[in-house]
């Protein structure tokens, strides 16, 4: 029998879990879902082509609450003859069924490092953090030398900050067209004159 519930006074948390072969650890990661005592959430796991049980775990949950949604990359394959090129978030919240302890994101794949900060911006023990969460994933996968979002760098120097970076390396910037003020930036005199001294590739071609 499936759960519908209906908390329209509360609102709706979505919760997303990217995962591959985690078979081994997602039964627990959607049990910590179901366990939380707020209840107006939907949730989807998005299944990158498992080999192993993970699809039938999540259809079992699905079927017993229609909370739950999975979604499968074959879908991709069948559109584009090929699986994705990279693992790719935006601002969400992910809950990852084991991700780095347990090796969840194919080898050699791109993924998003943390967000860079400035000097000065992040506390140290936050600084610390990041880099070590940033060491381990390039110990196994493809990632920029720094991940900025344009949402947090509106202004004109500091857009020329993140630009001098990419003469030299690297540097992803994340960027929301459909936002006014974004929009407003990326179609500027001041963006356009920063970024034409970087180099510029799509994210692909990294």
């Amino acid at each position: 029998m499936a759960i519908a519930t209906n908390k329209s006074s509360q609102p709706l948390v979505s919760v997303l879990t990217p995962v591959y072969n985690g078979a081994e650890f997602l039964s627990e990661c959607i049990e910590s879902v179901l366990a939380q005592t707020y209840q107006n959430w939907e949730y989807t796991i998005v299944d990158n082509c498992s080999t192993d049980g993970t699809a039938e775990i999540a259809r079992r949950y699905a079927a017993k609450d229609s909370r739950i949604r999975l979604h499968q990359n074959t879908e991709f394959l069948r559109l584009y003859g090929r699986a994705p090129s990279h693992l790719d978030g935006h601002q969400h919240l992910h809950l990852a069924s084991n991700m780095l302890i347990g090796h969840v994101l194919p080898s050699g794949a791109k993924v998003r490092r943390s967000f860079s900060f400035f000097r000065g911006e992040k506390s140290v023990a936050n600084r610390l953090y990041r880099s070590v969460i940033d060491r381990s994933l390039a110990r196994r996968h493809r990632i920029t030398d720094y991940f900025f979002s344009l949402e947090q760098h509106l202004s004109v120097d500091r857009i020329q900050r993140i630009a001098a970076l990419a003469r030299d390396a690297n540097v992803e910037l994340m960027t929301h067209p459909a936002l006014r003020a974004e929009y407003d930036v990326l179609m500027s005199d001041g963006y356009r004159h920063a970024v034409s001294q970087a180099r510029q590739i799509p994210y692909g071609a990294l």
